[in-house]
């Protein structure tokens, strides 16, 4: 099987648009899909079968394509993937009821539902060629029931369109805010179609802070505008265009002040967390961070440029560092106690006698009521040096778990790297003598709404209602 699929040398970076390469493609084709309907249940053949199909119909696909032989391409698309949604279900059967702990058919079928989507998304092309607005929406949708991200972008740019009868600006900004935020999954994909995926949430992410600065929602635009200012910065799309990033967030950056000083600061800091982070907000952390915006208003009002804003940050960070107290410093402290059957009489050192992490020794004392925030880290979670991502501690996973959060090790190293970044450039800088750097009135703002955010984050992590 493997030589037939060789033959059509699909692999190469030129595809061939010969008649001998598609007739060998076609052929190739025939002989995997009656491998599969040959055999009533899932085996390794038919494993290798379903990959090489998927395959191929993306050659077909570019073929027909650039033969301009769009009727013929939506027929082999059509056929292939009914082949390949029957695949799956039967596929899934089979980790259902007979590989239950199979790996090498989870991957196929995450490696089939990756290709699936391509085709879903190539079928929608050849409909948008063809003219044919329903067919081209229903196709896109189905791929982006996959979390195809091209998918995503052009149905958002199509219902953008005024002049069309389709449009419908409020879908659009959904798609648009979904393709910005999409986690996309690097482990089926090559790097080169990773780089491309990576460029069009670049592309949406720009329209995004676009569409929230134009209804007022300066502080995700200035989100989405450091995104696709990381995505640049990590992949190199543009060089050109980082200035009109930065005019976009500069220009976000200072609408947001205008809106602070115009509106009431609570009702703004209010706006700034989700309901369930408002339950866990007490008046003092309203009032800290209240105390920084205030801060903040006050250097700004002044107009000099030569000011060090580092001031204005401390009551922010103190507010978070509040808030991973209380759950880190307090209420996990309370689960390792009882945990232990240690007793608040005794010094908090004898935790060193049962050496279940060494972590634990970080902990604070009930004395000194005092955790940085590197101690939070620590606390919580260990580095893999292999991968570079962070990992949620045993121990601190179960005591997650004990508060009902089950999926607390998925965010972890989304978590503790927004928090390093908050340490390192903003809390170090302000609270350290050796770091005398000017904190200027950017870096302020930055930092007081990276620590609101972060917050927001926290608190709808670290509690389930």
């Amino acid at each position: 099987m493997t030589k037939d699929f060789q033959k059509i040398n699909l692999k190469n970076d030129q595809y061939r648009y010969d008649d001998k390469t598609i007739n060998q493609s076609r052929t190739a084709y025939k002989k995997f899909k009656d491998v599969i309907q040959e055999n009533e249940y899932v085996n390794n053949l038919v494993l290798e079968a379903y990959i090489y199909c998927s395959q191929i119909l993306q050659y077909q696909y570019l073929y027909y394509k650039y033969k301009k032989r769009i009727t013929e391409g939506i027929e082999v698309l059509n056929d292939g993937i009914k082949l390949l949604d029957d695949g799956i279900v039967k596929m899934n059967d089979a980790v259902e009821n007979i590989f239950k702990d199979s790996e090498s058919i989870k991957m196929t079928i995450a490696s089939v539902k990756e290709n699936l989507s391509i085709l879903y998304y190539d079928l929608g092309m050849l409909y948008w060629l063809k003219k044919d607005e329903d067919k081209m929406i229903d196709n896109f949708e189905r791929a982006i029931d996959l979390n195809h991200i091209g998918a995503m972008n052009n149905l958002a740019y199509f219902y953008a369109d005024e002049s069309s009868p389709y449009y419908n600006l409020e879908a659009s900004k959904d798609l648009y805010l979904r393709g910005s935020n999409l986690k996309i999954d690097e482990k089926y994909i090559t790097k080169n179609m990773l780089v491309q995926r990576k460029l069009i949430q670049f592309l949406m992410c720009i329209r995004t802070a676009h569409i929230m600065h134009q209804e007022t929602d300066y502080a995700e635009a200035i989100q989405y505008c450091n995104h696709a200012l990381e995505l640049e910065n990590t992949y190199h799309f543009s060089k050109d265009i980082v200035p009109k990033i930065e005019r976009l967030k500069d220009s976000a950056m200072y609408r947001l002040n205008e809106q602070i000083v115009k509106t009431s600061k609570r009702e703004t800091i209010e706006n700034m967390f989700s309901d369930k982070a408002k339950k866990h907000m007490t008046e003092e952390n309203y009032v800290l961070i209240e105390t920084s915006l205030l801060i903040y208003e006050y250097l700004n009002s002044l107009h000099n440029d030569s000011l060090d804003y580092s001031s204005a940050t401390i009551s922010a960070l103190k507010c978070l560092e509040s808030i991973l107290f209380q759950v880190i410093g307090l209420e996990y402290y309370d689960y390792i106690a009882k945990l232990n059957h240690v007793d608040y009489s005794l010094v908090p050192k004898d935790f060193k006698k049962k050496q279940r992490d060494k972590y634990l020794n970080k902990l604070c004392s009930r004395k000194s009521l005092r955790m940085e925030l590197g101690s939070f880290i620590y606390a919580c979670s260990t580095r893999d040096m292999d991968t570079g991502k962070y990992v949620v501690n045993e121990l601190f996973n179960e005591f997650m778990i004990d508060r009902g959060i089950k999926d607390f090790a998925d965010h972890i190293d989304d978590f503790i790297k927004k928090l390093v970044e908050i340490k390192d450039f903003y809390r170090n800088p302000t609270a350290h003598k050796e770091r005398v750097d000017k904190t200027t009135a950017q870096d302020c703002l930055d930092c007081l709404l990276n620590t609101i955010r972060y917050i927001n984050m926290c608190l709808d992590l670290l509690y389930k209602n």
